[in-house]
């Protein structure tokens, strides 16, 4: 029977051949017929087992590729908990590696025109002040809600968008300036993804002060609809202060979309390049606390301890306690809270396997590929302190849903 169903199909020769068998052993119809409804039973959940592991392998090549020692490890954890065979292992891990290099063979062929780095700095490092102050600074991104007419002016400095039921969304002013975007080519185990390392100038913008909480999205998710239905409450880990998550990339536009038209004012995600600035808000080490992480300072995955040279970083005790409610952590320089742990945050950017030919204007590097994966930033409570560095980069197909994944939303210039 086992071998018949090796394909996970019994045809129609088959089928004659085990009833064959089965008179030749003396069982009776209906006990045969148990006997194959509970096979193909085993055999249909053995594949979605390996469909399980199919996508969580895409997904740890979409984040690093190669893939490290450490996630191999990982990646082995998984394969005996679903109790799968090698040679079912083996087929998966080739065709996924081959449609990855695939991939990138075809991101190296489509052509890439760079934009000019900036003129007005020779070694930018960290955050600084532009000299003058530009007579005007366009949205850079463009705008993805649509954006009502009359918009009111943003306030100069931090702002409160009132939701409605005495929910609030605090936004936080983001001077403009520039900075090194990635990793140094120094940086222990870098990433090829997370280089070159290139100089970005960033325009001021508004960023939310923590990831959209579980109360504001309810509140904007009972806003009419523009595009697409929203679950009220979608989240795993339930707490109005807690972060949303279980959002996919499309639901996090729709939030910024409803907010948009509710306020006249142009909500959207950041782009992955202001993500990366307002985190660093300054600073060149991994971290906006230094180049060590601590259980003191964010919320990240307490069963695995990290330890390399000149870093280190060490998580809690208890293992998938997940989120934790917003501002548990200290900020950082521009008082943003949680960009490092407690959910991965999406970005507009399309996922590209690494900066060249990236935009130095701080908008988003977007694809014609609608489908290709999008951009998170930050970590969260479930990874290594090493995924949750200010250069560390992951993408999920836009239309993902766990429960590490979160946003927060940035308002453009008036």
């Amino acid at each position: 029977m086992q071998e018949y169903l090796e394909d996970g199909i019994l045809s129609i020769v088959e089928q004659d051949n085990l009833q064959d068998l089965a008179e030749d052993l003396g069982i009776p119809t209906a006990k045969a017929e148990d006997i194959k409804t509970q096979e193909l039973n085993k055999r249909q959940a053995y594949d979605k087992k390996l469909d399980r592991y199919r996508k969580t392998y895409k997904r740890a090549l979409d984040h690093e590729f190669p893939l490290s020692d450490s996630t191999k490890a990982e990646l082995k954890e998984r394969q005996e908990i679903l109790g799968l065979k090698a040679p079912d292992i083996e087929q998966i891990e080739a065709e996924a590696l081959a449609e990855k290099e695939a991939a990138i063979e075809r991101e190296k062929a489509t052509p890439l025109v760079p934009k000019a780095p900036p003129t007005n700095i020779d070694t930018p490092v960290g955050w600084a002040p532009p000299t003058t102050q530009p007579a005007a600074e366009a949205d850079p991104i463009p705008a993805q809600p649509k954006q009502p007419s009359p918009a009111p002016s943003t306030p100069d400095g931090d702002f409160t968008e009132p939701l409605g039921n005495g929910v609030d969304l605090e936004m936080v002013k983001i001077p403009a300036g520039q900075f090194w975007m990635g990793s140094p080519d120094s940086e222990v185990d870098l990433l090829e993804s997370e280089g070159p390392q290139h100089s970005v100038t960033v325009p001021k913008f508004w960023m939310g002060k923590y990831p959209v909480t579980q109360a504001q999205w309810a509140q904007v998710a009972a806003l009419p609809k523009v595009e697409r239905d929203l679950e009220p409450f979608p989240s795993r880990f339930k707490g109005d202060k807690r972060p949303v998550e279980q959002v996919s990339w499309y639901d996090a536009m729709e939030f910024c979309q409803r907010l948009s038209q509710k306020t006249g004012r142009t909500y959207r995600l950041p782009s992955e390049a202001e993500w990366e600035y307002a985190c660093r808000a300054g600073t060149t080490t991994r971290y906006t606390f230094g180049d060590t992480l601590s259980s003191s300072q964010a919320n990240f995955g307490g069963r695995k301890r990290v330890v390399k040279e000149g870093f280190m970083g060490l998580g809690r005790e208890e293992n998938y306690v997940g989120t934790e409610p917003v501002g548990s952590y200290p900020s950082n320089a521009f008082g943003l809270y949680d960009m490092h742990g407690n959910v991965w945050e999406w970005c507009a950017d399309h996922w590209h396997s690494n900066y060249d030919g990236a935009p130095t204007d701080g908008s988003a590097w977007l694809s014609s590929d609608e489908s290709k994966s999008r951009l998170l930033r930050g970590g969260s409570w479930y990874v290594t302190p090493w995924d949750c560095r200010s250069a560390s980069r992951g993408a999920d197909n836009p239309d993902g849903r766990f429960n590490s994944l979160g946003f927060r939303v940035v308002c453009s210039a008036a």
